[in-house]
């Protein structure tokens, strides 16, 4: 998998395309600095990451909110698409993990992980970490 690539969770599909998300839930994405998702991993879910969440500095426990499920997945002629028009942006801070790997995307009130995205090994000590979404294609399609 190449760095920026976002992978969605193979168990997040059914639940993501038969509605059985609350609409109004809150998509984040979290930081972690260890482990390797993978898009077969079983009932995946933020509390599997989160043990490794990257805290501290200018990053918020738990992450970033994209926005509600209802204002980021949004029809798209024979599908789904997943967009936001929040790009996250963490400013460089000493107190900021030094080795960030992946961000994971996960639905807050179920604890659900949706997708996670390869960031290779940022140090937000001495770097700003920013993701920018695709203009067009947004984080994912499902058709």
């Amino acid at each position: 998998m190449a760095v920026g690539t976002i992978v969605t969770f193979n168990e997040t599909l059914v639940p993501l395309t038969n509605g059985t998300i609350l609409a109004a839930s809150d998509v984040k994405i979290g930081l972690i600095t260890a482990g390797t998702p993978t898009a077969a991993d079983t009932t995946p879910t933020w509390s599997d990451y989160s043990g490794s969440e990257a805290v501290g500095g200018t990053y918020t426990t738990g992450g970033t909110s994209l926005g509600a499920i209802s204002a980021v997945f949004v029809a798209n002629g024979t599908g789904v698409m997943m967009d936001s028009t929040t790009n996250p942006t963490w400013a460089a801070d000493g107190s900021n993990s030094a080795a960030v790997t992946y961000g994971i995307i996960y639905e807050v009130t179920g604890d659900l992980a949706i997708a996670f995205i390869e960031l290779g090994t940022v140090n937000m000590q001495t770097s700003t970490l920013t993701i920018t979404w695709d203009a067009t294609n947004g984080l994912f399609k499902i058709d």
